[in-house]
């Protein structure tokens, strides 16, 4: 039952699908840094690994990936050409094992000359080296917990590959024992799969004779179909070492297994898909922000509770980790179409606190935008770089398109069209920092992608609700004018660091009547600060928000949410039976 793996697939030497994916993103080709054995440092980082994904065909040549270990000496090397890889494994629904170490009554354990990939991994040291070779034994021992068996497998290396430890996540791993039980109906993904998929911030995929991580932030494997006859996930391949070994296999063989494990729970998600790389306009629209997308077709899937050998406490996110990337369908990617409308300069800054400012922007030809929208901004021309594989100093700056969206805090102009407009905005980042501190004399200018979204309220004089997060207040202030201040409740929580920032923006824009909730501990000259809003007529309290704040505003039926993931979460759950529009700032 050996599985069959294309010859042209040999990860000794660059193919065709390695030549292509180079030549499609530009790419330099040079000499293949894999070789047929382990070096000594390969070795020696293999012997401390205690994870390790292994990934194979199964009879019907589709591939499937799997992750064990969970204790350090979970890959043993007895040379530079042996491997050894011990771990408890889930024996029923374990796609390597039932696929491919079948326990047969008059053969024992299959596997001996199957071709293998592997990745020995260690989180909480960032390290890992991929390998690829030929099982020469494999044993699977009985234990005394049932559906759990001690597997090994002896390993003939034919080839490895260093990896660096961009985008890995660390985690502290420590063994459990598995105790499985598989979803009756895996597809559609079941709601804990889908769940897993939300929350995850890695998987491990096999493509050909390659199996690697993938990483990113949380959340950055997204769904773009889960129907009884098409379930397809997306995610963006960040930019690596560009050797582009994966990816050159998929363009081949447009396959893949992956696993999406759950390091706190132990579940795992295994699939096998047919794949298709999307790039450039054809990523971004799919992906807006992104370059390079892998499109996977899930053909068969198992959804296995507590299936893995091990848990893990969670560590520091990699700082390459670029911002979460949405589908198109999902959020303010309308805007995102990469043909700039025209050029703006920043011709204004009114700092508002020390890491937030008002901001006025002139474009060099007149531009249109309705209440409620955003505008997406390019800033290549001042602040690209060029291609780095890795840049410690600025870790945040690759997989940086310089593509940002901010919400207009300026109204409307009268005439439908104007040659100004205005954000409001918190230094938190790498262009956010180049508008709040950068000297506007020596001149700040980027293109403008377009406008998009909708979060207009009905200035109709029905009671209203509108409850903001910190920065959450900024697509009110371009409607306050128009709506019934009478029948608006402005409910805003922020921290006591954002005191300042909460009484310049009053004054500026004149806001009537707030019910502000401030959290922290607040100073001396804060609290000098808040009582003089109390005269002005806000209300202040100096506490979170809770649900019974909402719910003594139970004759307000629609609300209007701008917050975090958090708030917005809580917000839904309080306001259940009302009707809310939101918009998060997750993206």
């Amino acid at each position: 039952m050996a599985a069959n793996h294309s010859p042209d697939l040999n990860p000794l030497h660059w193919h065709e699908g390695n030549l292509k994916m180079h030549g499609l993103m530009s790419a330099p080709t040079h000499d293949n840094p894999t070789t047929p054995f382990l070096n000594a440092f390969r070795a020696g980082y293999l012997q401390i690994c205690n994870l390790f994904a292994i990934g194979t065909k199964d009879e019907h040549g589709r591939p499937w990936t799997s992750l064990w270990g969970g204790e350090d000496g979970a890959v043993g090397v007895y040379d530079l050409k042996t491997l050894a890889i011990k771990s408890l494994v889930n024996r029923k629904h374990d796609p390597i094992v039932t696929r491919i170490l079948q326990v047969k009554p008059d053969k024992g354990v299959c596997g001996s000359g199957v071709l293998i990939s592997g990745l020995g991994i260690k989180l909480a040291t960032r390290d890992r080296v991929k390998v690829a070779g030929t099982i020469m034994g494999a044993l699977l021992e009985d234990t005394e917990v049932e559906l759990v068996a001690n597997a090994s497998v002896i390993l003939r290396v034919d080839s490895s590959l260093g990896n660096c430890p961009k985008y890995l996540n660390i985690k502290e791993i420590k063994p459990v024992v598995p105790d499985p039980v598989a979803h009756p109906e895996p597809l559609p993904l079941p709601e804990p799969a889908l769940a897993l998929l939300e929350k995850a911030d890695c998987f491990f995929i096999t493509a050909g004779l390659s199996t690697n991580y993938r990483g990113g932030p949380r959340g950055f494997i997204r769904v773009l179909s889960n129907k009884p006859d098409t379930v397809q996930l997306v995610y963006p391949e960040y930019s690596g070492n560009r050797l582009y070994q994966t990816l050159g296999n998929l363009f081949v063989e447009p396959f893949a297994g992956i696993i999406v494990p759950d390091f706190e729970t132990g579940d795992a998600l295994y699939a096998t898909c047919e794949a298709r790389i999307l790039a450039g306009p054809e990523a971004a629209a799919l992906m807006p922000r992104t370059n390079l997308v892998v499109v996977l077709t899930i053909k068969a899937a198992q959804f296995v509770q507590r299936s893995l050998s091990f848990r893990a406490i969670e560590g520091d996110p990699s700082p390459y980790n670029p911002p979460l990337r949405p589908l198109a369908k999902e959020a303010k990617a309308d805007v995102l179409l990469g043909i700039p409308l025209t050029t703006a300069e920043l011709v204004e800054r009114v700092m508002l606190a020390d890491d937030i400012a008002c901001l006025r922007f002139k474009t060099d030809k007149p531009v249109a935008y309705k209440t409620g929208q955003h505008v997406a901004l390019n800033f290549e021309h001042d602040l690209g770089m060029g291609y780095s594989h890795m840049r410690d100093d600025d870790p945040t700056s690759l997989n940086d398109d310089l593509n940002r969206s901010f919400t207009i805090t300026s109204p409307p102009p009268a005439s439908g069209q104007d040659n100004y407009f205005e954000l409001v905005l918190r230094n938190v980042g790498k262009v956010t920092k180049h508008l709040v501190k950068y000297n506007i004399r020596g001149g700040i200018s980027c293109s403008v992608l377009g406008f998009g979204g909708s979060f207009a309220m009905d200035p109709a004089g029905k009671m209203v609700g509108f409850l903001a997060g910190g920065v959450g207040i900024t697509p009110l202030l371009c409607q306050i004018n128009t709506l019934d201040s009478e029948a608006l409740h402005i409910i805003w929580t922020v921290n006591q660091k954002d005191i300042v920032f909460v009484s310049n923006l009053l004054k500026r824009w004149n806001l009537k009547q707030v019910r502000l909730y401030v959290s922290g501990m607040i100073l001396d000259e804060q609290e000098e600060i808040l009582s003089q809003l109390k005269t002005k007529g806000h209300h202040v309290e100096r506490r979170r928000l809770v649900r019974d704040d909402l719910n003594n505003l139970e004759k307000i039926s629609k609300w209007y949410v701008c917050a975090g993931p958090a708030l917005l979460k809580s917000a839904n759950e309080w306001l259940e039976g009302k009707e809310v529009i939101s918009e998060s700032f997750n993206f």
